[in-house]
């Protein structure tokens, strides 16, 4: 059995809730989890884009008991400092991610100030490889410095934002090779000329799909689809998983 095959049958695949931020009207709508469920509910991560979100994730939590993975992103509109404002919407997201039975918390590191706001939390958090727009957190030497420091938190590996660095994707090679013991997620979509999430199954990318490493950590699709096209894009990922 060659790697792809295996990993094609042993580890879970599944969307973020922000693939069809383009599409639903309402990505926080039972009925738009529910729609990601009849596609996989072997893993599932909720993005909560604003802090002013964090409000509409409680109506979500009973079609989210149907998934066997779940993940929660945290805001990428805001800044992470130790106030009073950002502890307590840490303390609301942290209630909805036990209440779900979340495995981790995933965050953007360039956008946080002071990580002393996330001690003392009970969720597991991990820090996301950025883009090539963004100021830091863009380099495996970053990430190895940053594990020195906060080793219980973890890795989540985005494909598409290491070849906003290097299009030959070596990158992805080197955040497993130094950073592999704390890889805990995958996230994976193709990329357009603007830098921006695509379909895969558009771009034609699958380059990216055997960029990912071995293992049974998930795969979150981050790719924007119309909710038409969903299995179109999990068919593609899920075939050149196999190696097809």
């Amino acid at each position: 059995m060659n790697q792809q095959t295996s990993q094609a049958r042993e580890r879970p695949v599944g969307f973020s809730t922000g693939c069809l931020y383009r599409s639903v009207e309402n990505t926080y709508a039972p009925e738009t989890v529910q729609l990601l469920a009849r596609k996989s509910s072997a893993a599932i991560e909720v993005m909560c884009a604003y802090p002013d979100h964090v409000s509409r994730l409680a109506a979500m939590i009973p079609a989210l008991q149907d998934f066997d993975v779940k993940s929660v992103h945290l805001p990428v509109h805001t800044r992470y400092t130790n106030t009073k404002e950002i502890r307590l919407m840490l303390r609301a997201i942290e209630k909805f991610y036990l209440k779900i039975g979340a495995s981790l918390a995933v965050i953007h590191p360039d956008l946080v100030d002071d990580w002393r706001v996330f001690q003392g939390r009970k969720m597991c958090f991990a820090v996301e490889n950025m883009d090539s727009r963004k100021g830091s957190f863009k380099q495996p030497e970053e990430f190895v410095q940053f594990f020195a420091q906060q080793p219980d938190w973890k890795l989540v590996l985005d494909i598409n934002h290491c070849h906003a660095h290097d299009k030959s994707l070596a990158l992805a090679d080197e955040f497993v090779e130094s950073c592999g013991e704390q890889l805990a997620e995958i996230h994976i979509s193709g990329a357009g000329v603007d830098l921006y999430h695509q379909p895969l199954y558009r771009t034609r990318q699958a380059k990216f799909i055997a960029k990912i490493p071995a293992g049974s950590c998930p795969i979150i699709i981050e790719s924007p689809c119309h909710p038409s096209m969903l299995v179109v894009e999990l068919a593609y990922i899920r075939q050149r998983l196999k190696g097809d």
